[in-house]
């Protein structure tokens, strides 16, 4: 069971006018080598959801649970 998960979130303006965003994650399950068994569905996770905020940054919309597989597909 997953008890505990904390991102922070860093961002750094370059110099070509882009921004580099940086997330360190901490996740806690219990008993604690639940981590080791969620390390794929925790990764999928993570993926979705730095997709999900590089869209809203991009074209100010929100990605929701329903509509991630469609907004996938047809975004570049």
């Amino acid at each position: 069971m997953l008890t505990k998960m904390v991102a922070v979130y860093e961002l750094t303006t370059l110099d070509n006018g882009q921004t580099e965003v940086k997330m360190i994650s901490d996740a806690k399950t219990s008993p604690g080598f639940m981590i080791y068994l969620m390390k794929g569905q925790l990764g999928k996770g993570l993926k979705q959801h730095l997709f999900g905020l590089k869209y809203y940054i991009e074209t100010g919309k929100t990605v929701s649970k329903d509509t991630y597989s469609e907004v996938f597909k047809t975004y570049k």
